[in-house]
């Protein structure tokens, strides 16, 4: 259960890298550059993680992937949800 999890949250981050490759609309062109930078970064790190699913090759970069995805998220949720815009 816990890989199924896993595997939602990594299509639900592609999906929105995805979405902010796809041109930023609906108000995400706030999303700062670092944000979407992490963004690719983590599905980089995923794709890499693939590559050789063993041992501490693995480890290192699905735990990047994690890290960074987190960031990218948290900055995807500070554009949409900025309490200083009206």
């Amino acid at each position: 259960m816990s890989l199924i999890l896993d595997y939602c949250t990594a299509l639900s981050i592609l999906l929105y890298s995805a979405y902010l490759i796809n041109g930023l609309e609906n108000g995400l062109n706030d999303v700062s550059l670092v944000g979407r930078i992490s963004g690719l970064l983590s599905v980089a790190c995923l794709a890499i993680g693939w590559y050789k699913e063993r041992g501490d090759w693995y480890l290192a970069w699905h735990s990047l992937w994690h890290l960074l995805s987190a960031f990218g998220g948290y900055e995807v949720a500070n554009a949409l949800f900025d309490p200083t815009k009206s």
